[in-house]
């Protein structure tokens, strides 16, 4: 092989490899849940702890056989599953990862479960890289999310509000939810406002369900005028009056058909039977004819 095509062969693995080492060091751990009571389910249904990775990058992020784990010492414990179609993370989005302690599952769940005080670390394709890490509190409520106080941010927070797969804008959000319970602290507000949502949107329905119904039931009317072939002039109130009742009683009243085709056979007879003495003749009783 002529050594230009070496050269760029080397060059172009070398590229493809510092494009996907560019895309792994864009990855983030965001947020974590270790005790999950009434949080999001995993594909199974189950309430368990989970982890939020976020891509800062402006391009998809293939997150297949990268590595999660608990121990640094350990740092292959769990793979995320190379070539599966789902383990792509588009721009600025999330992507949850569960820890179930089962990696049978499926490709979002892991082989350890989370534990507080322990440090989550985020390992590349080949298992020396660390990308990412995060030291979780000592200890933690059921339902109360560790994570950064923005998408990407250094800042981390314990948040009463956990946001799984969506942006971690704990801050305004936290702010909008207290000013809203200082407003309305029984709820009272919120009950209302729902409710004049569904019967003002339910009335609309009903008006537009009936405004369509009468346009396409609605008969379209052709006004009729006799008028006389000769002079042009309208026929009066009766002629009028006896057109409609002839064109409504043809409507109505059953006719048989009649053929309109006459025949004319010839008498074989010289004579009109119809003139004929007799049939004017009667037979009398015991067989006796009168002349």
């Amino acid at each position: 092989m002529k050594p230009i095509k070496i050269i760029t062969l080397l060059l172009t693995l070398s590229a493809c490899g510092l494009v996907s080492a560019q895309n792994a060091t864009d990855l983030r751990i965001n947020e974590v849940m270790v005790f999950n009571d009434s949080n999001v389910v995993d594909d199974y249904g189950n309430h368990v702890g989970w982890i939020e990775i976020y891509n800062t990058s402006y391009n998809t992020v293939n997150i297949g056989g990268l590595f999660l784990t608990d121990d640094a010492q350990n740092p292959i414990k769990s793979m995320i599953a190379k070539n599966h179609p789902q383990a792509s993370i588009p721009p600025r989005s999330h992507f949850i990862m569960y820890a179930t302690g089962d990696n049978s599952t499926g490709l979002r769940h892991l082989t350890f479960k989370l534990e507080c005080g322990k440090t989550l670390y985020l390992f590349d394709g080949n298992g020396r890289t660390l990308l990412d890490s995060v030291k979780l509190p000592a200890s933690m409520k059921a339902d109360i999310s560790y994570g950064r106080e923005t998408d990407g941010a250094d800042k981390w927070v314990l948040n009463e509000i956990a946001t799984p797969a969506i942006s971690n804008n704990h801050t305004s959000a936290a702010a909008e939810i207290d000013e809203f319970k200082k407003l309305d602290p029984f709820g009272v507000g919120m009950a209302a406002i729902a409710m004049t949502i569904v019967l003002s949107s339910l009335a609309t329905l009903y008006f537009c369900f009936k405004l369509v119904g009468k346009i396409a039931t609605r008969k379209k009317k052709h006004p009729f005028t006799a008028k006389n072939a000769q002079t042009g002039e309208a026929a009066t109130d009766e002629v009028n009056a006896a057109i409609a009742l002839a064109l409504f009683l043809h409507s109505k009243q059953e006719h048989d058909e009649e053929y309109t085709v006459l025949t004319m056979r010839k008498v074989s007879r010289n004579y009109s039977p119809w003139s004929s003495k007799i049939y004017g003749m009667r037979k009398r009783p015991g067989g006796l004819t009168s002349y």
